[in-house]
């Protein structure tokens, strides 16, 4: 940054404030569930997004460290996003060979 904007007139600030606001337009808030009753544990879903995991089940959830909120119940695992991984929520339920995995965006 130039010593001009350095001024301690506020130019950095507002700069940080543009990038910020940047960023929160770029995430996307958006569930991911999973069927467990339709999954069968074949997990092409993380190949294509990290943030599945194998549950103590044998079937696909999320790890917990990357979601917004997490519900679970004998049918279905959700997880709430707020992020720019949408396209990899997508690609994981595409990849999907039970149709198991949906993905709603808020």
């Amino acid at each position: 940054m130039s010593a001009d904007t350095a001024d301690g007139d506020g130019s950095e600030e507002a700069v940080a404030d543009e990038e910020t606001a940047a960023d929160d337009a770029a995430a996307d808030t958006y569930t991911v569930a999973v069927d467990r009753d339709a999954c069968d544990g074949v997990f092409a879903c993380l190949v294509r997004d990290d943030r599945f995991r194998e549950d103590d089940d044998g079937l696909a959830g999320f790890d917990p460290e990357t979601a917004d909120a997490l519900e679970r119940s004998e049918a279905s695992v959700q997880a709430t996003f707020t992020d720019d991984r949408l396209e990899d929520a997508r690609a994981a339920a595409a990849a999907c060979p039970f149709d198991a995995i949906t993905v709603e965006t808020q």
